[in-house]
């Protein structure tokens, strides 16, 4: 259906747009900037938000009399504009402060919005890109098809690569060959930070980039919260120094006096440079410390202080070797921005690690250790997704049943918040009591499970797959019985060298159907065979066929256990350990992961 705009309540991206244009300064600001679209070192800030963020799709948009799209991960639609009364980005530049949607159908501002109304944007983040003269010039932001939190990490994270994204247009349209390269260096660091794994990991990273291209040689200080300081990174141009560096990094922070240019930094939140290296930098150090100093002899050093959020985060300790150039006042001033880029980035960093912190320390007391029945030995991890910043609804559990046999579970509750967390515990806590109550066989206990949700009305929707590892007499092969709700199968792992899933005809999902009848499988399984089980975080990658992970999981855990000499000489613990390590090298993949290995011992009752 379509709406007469004339007979249509002035909506916010309309009073945006004529405030908008009302602004000329403002307009011709930005139109003075419309040669930078589809410039590189812009597609490069866009690539970087996207990864960064993790997000389906980031765009930068300049703001004249129309909405033009500048940059984007979405190559084709490059150079194309549209009405301002028509865009989402409107709303972030008229209210210059960073507009925050975790579901557009359900912003009154936005569910009408042709980009909302026709399903391409419903998450949404974006703040304003602002240039020296307070000029809104358009905006930079991430978006996607899908319902989606946006965390206070997220919102500073883009913040912070805003001014990236500024520098990059103005470079683009000529701003001179100093500028370029200014922008080269902040757009790499841009680039470093958000691919870094950990915030130590990011000041290495950074360490590197600084040298040699602004001094001889670097170490790069951060205070926490409490004001303590830590030298995190260290390097020097010459491989043959870096030791030497390295040696100082650790030693000075204890033999530093109260007025050295560190402390002077730090206290001022301004730059302190020195100029005459060798007469004046030992008397500011103590001890070993100015042994080491003394000997690498440096002419000149900076002291900058990485500001961010109002306080002092860090100092980058800049020093310039004999013969070096002095930095200009053009260069400190470079020194100055990439510091407060880079803390404003680091900040962002440490804060999402901490979050990521407090989610896997909530998790895991929701995951005690595994139980380990006789004649199976039994271990499971838990690992949170890179963009966590919650817990999740991935689970696992292993039960005694006596006589009956050992039951192993392993299930996701679909959702990544405190809400699945919860749902996720309650499901654990049911499955539990149904099977203790009842000692039933997997397929009937999925079955009950789901009935007791539906009759407690647990709204949930959750996979899972349920082993029972049962008893056979004497010393023949142990009996396998299994039932899946929508979960990948587990794998089998034999004596006789063999791995496969133990897959069994695909059956609905808990919180579905509740009522609809499940089968499950049995099968004979050898003594001293092992199973792994495990949830879709630890195989499924964006833009690869599923099939495609499972494959080489299976070929990692045959190599492993073939190395082992055989599934029951594995070391179920160490085994974990180098899955996970090998099927996600950063440390963390884009989905929580939880595996559980039971190698069923060949004295198995």
């Amino acid at each position: 259906m379509t709406t007469d705009r004339a007979t249509v309540p002035a909506s916010a991206a309309g009073d945006g747009a004529r405030s908008l244009r009302a602004d000329r300064a403002r307009t011709a600001a930005a139109r003075r900037l419309l040669s930078a679209v589809g410039a590189e070192p812009l597609e490069q800030v866009v690539r970087v938000v996207g990864r960064a963020l993790g997000a389906e799709a980031a765009q930068v948009s300049l703001l004249t009399d129309t909405r033009t799209v500048a940059a984007t991960t979405v190559p084709a639609t490059v150079g194309s504009t549209a009405d301002l009364a028509d865009a989402v980005c409107t709303i972030t530049a008229a209210t210059a402060a960073p507009l925050v949607v975790t579901d557009a159908r359900e912003d009154p501002r936005l569910r009408d919005l042709p980009p909302v109304a026709g399903g391409r944007v419903r998450s949404y983040l974006g703040v304003p890109l602002v240039d020296t003269a307070g000029h809104v010039l358009g905006s930079l932001c991430v978006y996607g098809p899908d319902v989606r939190g946006w965390s206070t990490t997220d919102v500073h994270a883009l913040q912070g690569l805003a001014t990236t994204a500024v520098a990059a247009i103005e470079a683009a349209v000529g701003a001179g060959a100093r500028d370029a390269d200014r922008l080269t260096l902040l757009a790499a660091i841009s680039e470093d930070l958000a691919a870094a794994s950990d915030v130590r990991d990011a000041v290495r990273l950074l360490a590197r980039r600084l040298v040699p291209a602004m001094g001889s040689w670097c170490v790069i200080t951060l205070a926490d919260e409490q004001g303590a300081l830590e030298d995190l990174a260290s390097w020097h141009a010459d491989p043959e120094q870096r030791a030497a560096v390295a040696r100082y990094a650790a030693l000075r922070l204890r033999a530093l006096t109260a007025d050295s240019m560190l402390h002077e930094a730090l206290g001022t939140g301004r730059p302190v440079a020195v100029r005459d290296g060798r007469t004046t930098l030992p008397a500011m150090v103590a001890g070993q410390a100015r042994a080491v100093l003394v000997a690498l002899a440096p002419d000149a050093a900076y002291a900058v202080p990485m500001r961010a959020s109002g306080r002092v985060v860090g100092v980058i300790s800049l020093y310039q070797d004999p013969g070096a150039e002095p930095l200009t006042a053009d260069d400190l001033a470079t020194l100055v921005e990439v510091a407060d880029h880079a803390a404003r980035l680091l900040g962002s960093a440490r804060q999402h690690e901490r979050h990521r912190e407090i989610a896997e320390t909530l998790q895991r007391a929701l995951l005690p250790d595994p139980a380990s029945p006789p004649g199976v030995r039994v271990a499971a991890r838990y690992r949170a997704a890179a963009s966590a910043a919650q817990v999740g609804g991935d689970w696992y559990d292993v039960l005694d049943q006596g006589e009956r046999g050992c039951l192993l579970v392993v299930g996701d509750v679909m959702g990544h918040d405190t809400l699945a967390a919860a749902a996720m515990s309650q499901v654990r806590t049911l499955l539990r009591g149904v099977a203790h109550l009842t000692g039933a066989p997997p397929a009937v206990l999925l079955g009950r499970l789901d009935d007791t949700m539906a009759g407690l009305g647990e709204e949930t929707m959750a996979t899972a797959v349920v082993v029972r590892v049962e008893p056979t007499a004497g010393t023949g092969d142990l009996l396998v019985r299994w039932a899946s709700a929508g979960h990948l199968p587990p794998l089998l792992a034999t004596p006789d060298g063999e791995v496969r899933p133990l897959a069994a005809e695909p059956e609905l999902v808990l919180g579905c159907a509740p009522g609809t009848p499940r089968v499950g499988a049995v099968t004979a399984v050898p003594r001293g065979s092992l199973l792994l089980m495990h949830t879709d975080g630890l195989v499924e990658r964006r833009g690869e066929d599923l099939r495609a992970g499972s494959a080489r999981l299976a070929a990692l855990v045959r190599d492993r256990v073939l190395r082992a000499g055989g599934p029951a000489a594995v070391d179920p613990d160490r085994l974990l350990d180098e899955v996970l390590d090998a099927m996600l090298p950063a440390g963390v993949g884009e989905d929580d992961v939880v595996a559980l290995v039971a190698v069923l011992d060949e004295d198995a009752r």
